[in-house]
């Protein structure tokens, strides 16, 4: 894919910016991770073990 492809794309093309989240400090955010065309976001099982030690943590 080149990058005049790329910017043909409709979601870069509408010229529309995404309406901001909001955090309030102290409450629960949820998050989600995942990659881009959904492949992976990890790629050391430590990595992925790591990162659910985190959220266990947050409990």
């Amino acid at each position: 894919m080149t990058v005049f492809t790329f910017l043909k794309m409709p979601c870069y093309r509408s010229g529309v910016t995404r309406i901001a989240r909001i955090v309030v400090p102290g409450l629960p955010h949820h998050v989600t991770q995942r990659g881009n065309r959904a492949e992976p976001i990890f790629f050391e099982p430590d990595d992925y073990r790591l990162y659910k030690d985190w959220l266990a943590e947050l409990r």
